[in-house]
């Protein structure tokens, strides 16, 4: 078993161009044990969660509980 820290990111985040249609919440998490340069690579982001309905904060509880 090894500890590491990580870091959460929310982002709001539109499927349009507009920005003002299909709007979508989403977290994302990376763990920031990491050297800058390999923490910044696209393979050590891991997406958590996407919901449409639901926002940000409502979906924190959960991820929490399954961290």
């Amino acid at each position: 078993v090894r500890v590491i820290p990580l870091n959460l990111f929310s982002d709001d985040t539109s499927g349009n161009t507009s920005k003002k249609w299909n709007k979508f919440d989403s977290w994302s998490m990376i763990p920031s044990a990491l050297p800058l340069q390999e923490r910044n690579k696209r393979e050590n982001t891991f997406l958590l969660c996407v919901h449409k309905r639901l926002s940000a904060m409502d979906m924190l509880a959960d991820i929490v509980s399954d961290l």
